[in-house]
């Protein structure tokens, strides 16, 4: 039973079952922040099955498992997806887009670290790099770019912040101005409509 501690499929031994036949995969899994959880008999990180999941593994390169990728992690990091999303490379693979970076393509799908850890893919160290896959030869300023920025966060970024306020307030504003004026507008024409036809000489409208 996958209950019992001694079973091949017990939660905390499912790594090393896979492992017989996927060395290297789980080898790095095991350097990997999501690695030492289990290590650490913690069950607040992932196993293979958690993402693969027991019997409906699809192949990584799939479309299907491409597109679905955000999901799967959405289950423990969902304000991570949730800002992924507002992005251009979130936007894109919503839309079934499969050229677009997933979670996988920056933070590798078995050696995910810690961004301050020296040896991940996101530290500052490497972005160069891990941007460079899909953008060529990027700049300094294009891997300064954030990709799990919440504007609704002032800590975030202020300037960001500052501007996502000012623009929710102009939405605010400009969709309560108009409201307001249609509202009057609407009271004014049964008023305007009944003087036209008590003096049909002279028109009378409302305002546009």
């Amino acid at each position: 039973p996958k209950k019992d501690p001694a079973s091949k499929v017990f939660r905390g031994n499912i790594p090393g079952t896979c492992g017989k036949c996927h060395v290297g995969i789980v080898a790095d899994f095991a350097l990997s922040v999501h690695g030492q959880y289990w290590k650490d008999k913690d069950d607040g990180g992932p196993v293979c099955t958690t993402c693969h999941e027991a019997h409906k593994i699809a192949r990584p390169e799939s479309p299907y498992f491409q597109l679905h990728f955000a999901d799967q992690c959405k289950n423990c990091h969902d304000d991570k997806v949730k800002t992924f999303r507002d992005t251009f490379h979130g936007k894109a693979t919503s839309f079934g887009f499969m050229i677009a970076a997933d979670c996988a393509d920056c933070h590798t799908a078995h050696k995910s670290r810690p961004t301050k850890d020296p040896n991940s893919t996101v530290h500052p160290n490497h972005l160069k790099e891990t941007c460079g896959k899909c953008h060529g030869n990027p700049s300094s300023k294009f891997i300064q770019y954030s990709p799990h920025m919440d504007p609704a966060k002032k800590d975030t970024n202020p300037v960001v912040h500052i501007m996502y306020s000012f623009m929710e307030f102009l939405l605010v504003g400009v969709m309560l101005g108009f409201g307001i004026h249609t509202l009057f507008n609407k009271e004014q024409r049964p008023c305007l409509e009944r003087q036209n036809k008590l003096c049909p000489g002279k028109r009378l409208r409302a305002n546009p």
